[in-house]
């Protein structure tokens, strides 16, 4: 197997910003096994064999080893690193909310994650208890 070193340092460097899409990985004589790191404490293994894949599209990679759409994936990555939740409930006046939901209320694991479920900043999600 070739691993493209320089391909996979450029996507580390891309990525690093991003820990919902960070991996690590340990080469020796021996072989080698890393991870990507999806949040703190969630992580998927990855071994030599995966490599070239990894490097190739590691989204892609994650979504099927945690058979999920890519793009939804994608999406609950995006809001863990910070992306904005716009609140949709509506005010007393009819308009949309312009407040912006925590991220924290993504769900924590992405095989959870409905990018379709409504999400309130907090004045709206105590009136929705």
């Amino acid at each position: 197997m070739i691993i493209d070193l320089v391909k996979l340092e450029k996507l580390a460097e891309e990525m690093e910003g991003y820990p919902g899409l960070h991996f690590e990985y340990w080469l020796s004589e021996a072989g080698g096994s890393g991870w990507i790191q999806l949040l703190p404490g969630k992580t998927l293994g990855i071994e030599a064999t995966d490599l070239p894949e990894v490097v190739s599209n590691v989204m892609k990679f994650a979504a099927e080893r945690l058979e999920m759409p890519e793009d939804v994936l994608r999406a609950w990555a995006e809001l863990q690193m910070g992306g904005e939740l716009p609140c949709e409930a509506l005010t007393k006046a009819g308009r949309p909310c312009r407040n912006y939901a925590s991220p924290k209320d993504v769900a924590p694991d992405p095989r959870e994650f409905d990018p379709a479920a409504k999400v309130y900043c907090n004045v709206h999600r105590r009136l929705q208890i």
